[in-house]
């Protein structure tokens, strides 16, 4: 069995990946890693892209990603960095088994709805794996909806030519997705400073805050002109409902939150910013220079802003 350790001794770098962890953090990252699967007798390698190898395994996978659970262990304190790679793998694991069962009612739609989910991903989501093999739409720059099974302890994506087999159109499957979501996984909502401005931040612990953009108009999250939203990760959106021309400002301060939010993670969604407005989502796009910040808005943004100056 190969152990990290047992090869590396004290030539740890920390790689362009892990960069969010110091040389202490990343050492204990990586000492974690190693007990986890040198407890299982399980043989790995730790790739240059948040990928680790591994050998023989319950999790019905050799290739295993690391980018989650390492945001994950660096939001917390070091000594728990076991316990949070233990359960962020042993949950794959019994994955794993579940989907043996799974499989055998699969086909059956009645049974196998209530598992139905739509999730918000980043778009670099749907070229892991290929496009083709996921049902999706674009919701507004580099953000999309997807159609996922929500199991007990993963979350897959639905192909086409599974869907195909349940008679039912993709709007049906995205709508039953965003309701399932909507019973089972609530949103709280509270009310942030962000400099001067004040900001609707809606959080959950689990992986479907972002979904709080299909329920903007129904939870009055919106003001006479819309709102921006960030959806930086997958346990909170920040949304700005739009009634003054102040809008121009706090967007300048709620980009680089949005920013540096989504490089934090966990579950990386996407530094967009997004306009809302009447049931239609729009990029608001920016760049980051410094400490510059340029914003680039689209000929109907302007021409709100027009309408609001009048």
């Amino acid at each position: 069995m190969f152990s990290f350790f047992k090869r590396q001794k004290d030539t740890i770098v920390v790689p362009k990946w892990a960069s969010f962890f110091s040389e202490a953090e990343y050492r204990d990252f990586i000492k974690a890693i190693d007990k986890f699967f040198y407890k299982k007798n399980i043989s790995y390698e730790i790739g240059d892209d948040a990928s680790i190898k591994v050998g023989p395994n319950d999790f019905g996978l050799n290739i295993l990603g690391l980018t989650n659970v390492s945001q994950l262990c660096r939001q917390d304190e070091r000594r728990n960095y076991y316990e949070l790679i233990s359960g962020h793998f042993d949950a794959m694991i019994r994955a794993n088994q579940f989907d043996k069962d799974f499989n055998k009612i699969i086909d059956d739609y009645e049974t196998i709805e209530k598992y139905l989910a739509t999730r918000i991903y980043p778009l670099d989501y749907l070229e892991y794996g290929g496009e083709e093999n996921k049902i999706y739409s674009m919701i507004a720059g580099e953000i999309a909806q997807v159609l996922v099974f929500d199991l007990p302890d993963a979350i897959k994506t639905i192909t086409p030519e599974r869907a195909a087999k349940w008679n039912k159109t993709y709007d049906e499957l995205f709508e039953k997705g965003i309701e399932n979501v909507r019973k089972k996984y609530p949103c709280s909502i509270s009310r942030e400073k962000i400099g001067e401005f004040e900001v609707l931040l809606a959080q959950g612990d689990h992986f479907f805050a972002p979904n709080i953009i299909f329920d903007l108009d129904k939870q009055h999250l919106v003001g006479n002109w819309g709102a921006i939203i960030g959806v930086p990760h997958r346990h909170a959106a920040i949304i700005y409902p739009i009634e003054t021309l102040a809008v121009v400002n706090a967007v300048t301060s709620i980009v680089p939150i949005v920013d540096n939010m989504s490089k934090q993670g966990p579950g990386t969604v996407n530094n967009n910013l997004i306009w809302y407005k009447d049931g239609v989502f729009e990029q608001l796009r920016y760049k980051i220079e410094g400490n510059n910040i340029e914003i680039y808005p689209s000929e109907k943004f302007l021409e709100v802003l027009n309408n609001m100056a009048e």
